[in-house]
């Protein structure tokens, strides 16, 4: 078994013991990346899937018409408004990838008869006002290889751009690639300048080491520029693909940072042990209510830390109203409330256990 496939298979182990105790709200995106990760795989085998985002007059479209050397998708200030996504495709992989663009309303497929098996959707602008632009965008992401963000000099810090898409969603940062396009429009020695603070801003997102591209990719006059070696960079990406699974890893320990403060350790022997012998104390010299007051006050608190304990437990039919001396009633509380509090707890102990497991078996993060 790879390990991609193993890593999988722990996940799903963990989702199958965190959905014991955590609320559907909470497991919903935690179960969702496995899902996600098995759908990219299924759908994309290996092809280097990439997506090409961006704002209204980026040059998304251009830079596209670049790397076919032909007009594949319509450019210019039109488009945004009324277009869908637009898939170039290489041919023996549109039977693969069909059921991908039927789940996100893709029909318009070019396909292309290059060798290399690299296939590029043109997503809508994000700035777009069409709502169905940005979910079709943050739907694709978990699946596809790589983003590339492309940006223009006038507009590389759009507030749109920054705030709504590229901060929220900088926990896909490792596939993250940025193009700042239309560089034949700013003085040669201004692109440095501009370059470093495009990655000021990506960092400021949440972007660490963002890899940037510089590219005039439709200049008015000659050729266009730097599209080759974007092309060739591509490339080297579908290589390291073939060699590593650091962004299924990546991914994964996404998962387990969002599991993470759902499984925390609450110390319960050590507490439970100062409550019960407390609240034994109290029961068994016939200070009864101050006793079930010391437990629902445990119970309340821990039932801030852990989801799973229900804080409006009726305590009197649990543990009654025992008697004999201190050690006899501290047994009862451990036998009736006790175990109750254990048996809640202990699928967030399996999950917490799983995670660790998964965790070690993951390689470290850059």
């Amino acid at each position: 078994m790879s390990d991609a496939l193993r890593w999988l298979d722990q996940y799903d182990r963990v989702v199958a013991a965190a959905a014991q105790h955590l609320p559907d709200d909470a497991m919903a995106e935690i179960a969702g990346i496995a899902g996600d990760q098995r759908e990219r795989r299924a759908y994309a085998g290996t092809v280097l899937l990439v997506g090409l985002a961006g704002g209204t007059g980026s040059g998304k479209s251009s830079l596209l018409n670049a790397f076919a050397n032909d007009e594949v998708s319509p450019s210019g200030a039109i488009r945004p408004t009324t277009s869908e996504a637009l898939a170039w495709v290489p041919a023996p992989l549109v039977p693969r990838l069909t059921g991908l663009f039927d789940r996100f309303g893709i029909t318009d497929i070019v396909v292309h008869a290059l060798e290399a098996p690299i296939a590029i959707i043109d997503l809508p602008d994000v700035d777009s006002v069409d709502g169905r632009h940005r979910e079709i965008v943050a739907g694709l992401l978990p699946i596809i290889d790589l983003v590339v963000w492309v940006v223009d000099p006038e507009k590389y810090r759009d507030r749109v751009l920054h705030s709504e898409h590229l901060a929220p969603l900088a926990h896909h940062h490792e596939r993250f690639r940025f193009v700042l396009n239309q560089i034949d429009r700013v003085e040669e020695d201004d692109i440095p300048i501009l370059v470093d603070d495009l990655a000021h801003a990506l960092m400021a997102d949440g972007v660490r080491d963002p890899v940037i591209w510089v590219a005039a990719a439709d200049p008015p006059f000659g050729p266009p520029i730097g599209v080759e070696e974007i092309w060739e960079a591509l490339i080297g990406e579908l290589k390291l693909k073939a060699e590593n699974d650091t962004d299924l890893a990546s991914e994964l320990r996404r998962g387990l940072d969002l599991l993470g403060p759902h499984v925390r350790a609450v110390g319960f022997a050590a507490r439970w042990e100062r409550v019960r012998q407390l609240a034994a104390e109290l029961m068994s010299s016939g200070q009864r209510s101050e006793s079930r007051r010391e437990l629902r006050s445990f119970l309340i608190e821990l039932s801030t830390e852990a989801s799973e304990i229900d804080s409006d437990l009726d305590l009197y039919p649990l543990i009654g109203s025992p008697t004999g001396d201190e050690v006899a009633v501290a047994r009862h509380f451990d036998a009736t409330l006790g175990r109750y509090l254990r048996d809640r707890l202990r699928a967030r102990a399996t999950t917490r256990a799983l995670a660790d497991e998964l965790a070690l078996s993951l390689p470290p993060s850059n």
